[in-house]
């Protein structure tokens, strides 16, 4: 009876997982043959778990958000230059500073989806930058809330939130659809 719960408890998991493009049947028949101990399953499960909570953390789709009076138009080319200290300028000409969440899911989506970068080329692109004294990475803000503050007071902020978090204190320049 336990054998029959267990199978379809991994059922469901391969279920859920299939999205992330897990070979799933190849994870079925290790787990099914035996050749983990309990302990061990019960790590994977919960591996699992938080893969699926972080997996769907990295597809939320990205909003760039600016000051609401700011009327500036930007591209996602801009908005890359502008995330990698390569322009300090809006369109128009006025300065802009940036911010990004400390948000690891959300970051490390912007920086795939934008940046077109991992997180580990982005982490090394910077620390050259700042050897060099060429540059400065955007200010690293704790949550969309105090992002959404500090733009919503700012008129030279841009930054970048999940787009769930959007509210009327702040302006969307760009949506970013997220892709794994």
């Amino acid at each position: 009876m336990k054998n029959i719960e267990f199978r379809g408890t991994i059922q469901l998991l391969i279920i859920i997982i299939s999205d992330a493009e897990l070979t799933s049947l190849h994870l079925e028949r290790i787990i099914l043959n035996s050749m983990f101990n309990r302990n061990l399953i019960k790590s994977l499960s919960l591996f699992l778990a938080g893969m699926l909570c972080y997996i769907s953390s990295a597809q939320a789709d990205i909003a760039i958000i600016v000051h609401p009076n700011n009327a500036n138009n930007i591209t996602l080319k801009r908005v890359k230059k502008i995330f990698l200290a390569k322009t300090q300028s809006f369109p128009d000409g006025k300065p802009v500073k940036a911010f990004q969440i400390d948000f690891e899911p959300l970051r490390h989506s912007f920086n795939r989806n934008v940046l077109n970068r991992s997180e580990k080329a982005v982490n090394y692109y910077w620390a050259r930058m700042l050897f060099s004294s060429k540059a400065k990475p955007p200010v690293i803000l704790k949550n969309a809330d105090h992002i959404k503050t500090v733009v919503a007071n700012n008129p030279d902020a841009i930054a970048y939130i999940d787009i769930k978090d959007v509210d009327e204190s702040v302006r969307v320049c760009l949506i970013i659809k997220a892709a794994l």
